[in-house]
């Protein structure tokens, strides 16, 4: 066991979360339970809570994955390993689901892998890439340049050949939306840096370093404003338990000071944490006054 992520799905990613009756279920459950939370978006306020998470079956976990949302007044959150083929409606009154590419399972086979975006309907936001293993969304903020946000989830760490051709098709992007604004890229990457507690590296962690100094990003895990260990957590059968961080979250040079903290959170019933950026607001510029004649 070393932390990598199989393709193989569960019937976890199908069931009665699906179809009309569900969704009326969750709202039912959610107005019971409705919780007072900021309304305003980050994009309005120009601040921005951003969270990625490996949901290992996302639809029997949308409720208490919401609520988490919630909590941390998120405002887009990026979501690998969904498994919801044919099973893509989550958005309600406060979110609006983005599904990304969802694999079609195998005969006699439960989905596998997948990929969306849920944001809170007040953040300007819209898709701008979908592809195997690969999303983006534009955030429009109301002061300064957009900010796009990346998704990758990248093979198992062993196989580096994919892992190069991975980076090929995330670098192409990073060099068309850097042109035109700021970039999050929040990946499962499969890869070992020796980050967050875990001192284990590979091939795979060396390359993800190269491509991200290659791109100027750098790397949250490896500063002090990350917070939490290990990103990734699974119990053996003969009970112990095996600990790594393969979950990665990196920004472009114009965010570096802008931000505050990025969480290791919970496990929210995967076995990987979410983890949350925050960034913060620019600073309110003084007023200069101007004198004025006699």
């Amino acid at each position: 066991d070393n932390g990598d992520d199989g393709d193989d799905g569960d019937d976890r990613g199908l069931g009665p979360g699906c179809g009309r009756e569900g969704r009326r279920r969750r709202n039912r459950n959610r107005r019971r339970r409705k919780k007072d939370v900021p309304k305003q978006s980050g994009s309005e306020r120009d601040e921005l809570v951003l969270a990625h998470w490996n949901a290992r079956a996302l639809v029997a976990k949308e409720e208490v994955w919401k609520e988490q949302l919630e909590r941390e007044g998120v405002d887009l959150c990026m979501v690998c390993e969904t498994r919801m083929y044919k099973c893509t409606d989550l958005s309600d009154k406060e979110w609006m689901w983005k599904p990304g590419q969802e694999n079609q399972p195998r005969p006699g086979q439960t989905p596998a892998r997948g990929m969306g975006a849920l944001t809170r309907r007040s953040t300007k936001s819209s898709t701008v890439h979908v592809s195997k293993d690969l999303m983006a969304e534009r955030i429009e903020m109301e002061k300064g340049d957009p900010i796009y946000v990346m998704e990758a989830h990248f093979p198992q760490s062993s196989d580096t050949r994919l892992h190069a051709k991975m980076w090929d098709r995330v670098e192409e992007l990073y060099c068309e939306y850097i042109t035109q604004g700021s970039v999050v890229m929040m990946v499962d990457a499969n890869a070992h840096t020796g980050a967050n507690g875990d001192h284990r590296k590979d091939r795979a962690g060396k390359m993800l370093k190269r491509r991200a100094k290659k791109m100027h990003m750098t790397i949250i895990n490896h500063t002090s404003m990350c917070k939490g260990k290990y990103s990734w957590m699974t119990e053996r059968k003969n009970g112990t338990q095996s600990k790594t961080t393969i979950d990665y979250v990196m920004v472009s040079p114009s965010l570096v000071e802008r931000v505050k903290l990025l969480q290791m959170g919970e496990t929210l019933g995967s076995d990987h944490r979410m983890l949350t950026l925050r960034r913060r607001g620019a600073p309110e510029q003084p007023q200069i006054e101007t004198e004025r004649g006699v």
